[in-house]
């Protein structure tokens, strides 16, 4: 895995100007983004040194608990580990022009600068990599994609201060038309910030084994896609002349 390098961040900041913070990122294993907001003037020292995180951040609960797995947490005594920025990470966020993002990845141990030799598998992303990794030479890609699935509250809440859910009632209409019509402009909104995502090269997929590259751009595999269709149609006229 190769570490990005301060000259790679500056080759970014050059093409944006406006930045004041960066978001080092990753996910963790429940899928929650977390990391450290620093300030543009002290990101430098990310790029030299690293990031310390404790080694327990990549498994905590859903609602952002430790949960001492693999003795991670409370048995080990919490320590940090070294999280190091990904090369070719180093993103503009699509919503706020003054912060960029960049992934960071576990490192299994403190090392010199370059490439991480040894990625920790207590990151979920190198476990992932690590299975990936395993499909080299069968001639199929793992490519999976999640499903967004949320609620809307109120914004306010009730006496005791507990969420109310936006519709003032306890019983959801499952696929009901009536309620889209109510929040159109809401899912509106939703729907144009993907817009932006896609037009960034964020993508979701369907879930999926197939033939395709899982790292390649969504329009390459969309016309990969169309292909393969555009193949599998004159294959089947054949069949039917024969």
């Amino acid at each position: 895995m190769e570490i990005a390098t301060q000259a790679e961040f500056d080759e970014v900041l050059n093409r944006h100007h406006n930045i004041q913070y960066v978001d080092f990122i990753f996910a963790d294993l429940c899928g929650y983004i977390r990391g450290k907001r620093v300030p543009i003037l002290e990101a430098p020292k990310v790029f030299k040194e690293g990031l310390l995180m404790p080694f327990s951040a990549f498994y905590l609960d859903v609602l952002g608990g430790v949960s001492n797995v693999k003795s991670l947490g409370w048995t080990d005594g919490d320590p940090d580990g070294v999280l190091l920025p990904i090369s070719k990470s180093i993103k503009p966020v699509p919503w706020d022009d003054r912060i960029l993002q960049v992934m960071i990845s576990l490192a299994d141990k403190q090392q010199k600068w370059g490439v991480i030799k040894n990625p920790s598998e207590v990151d979920p992303r190198n476990m992932l990599k690590k299975i990936i990794k395993k499909f080299e030479g069968t001639g199929w890609n793992p490519v999976v994609a999640f499903e967004l699935e949320f609620y809307l509250f109120d914004k306010k809440r009730d006496n005791e201060g507990k969420p109310v859910v936006a519709l003032g009632q306890d019983k959801t209409q499952v696929y009901g038309i009536a309620d889209l019509d109510i929040f159109r402009d809401l899912l509106h909104e939703i729907n144009e910030n993907c817009k932006i995502h896609y037009a960034h090269g964020f993508d979701l997929p369907c879930c999926r084994v197939g033939h395709n590259n899982p790292f390649r751009s969504s329009s390459v595999r969309a016309n990969e896609n169309k292909s393969q269709r555009r193949t599998h149609d004159r294959q089947k006229r054949r069949c039917k002349l024969q």
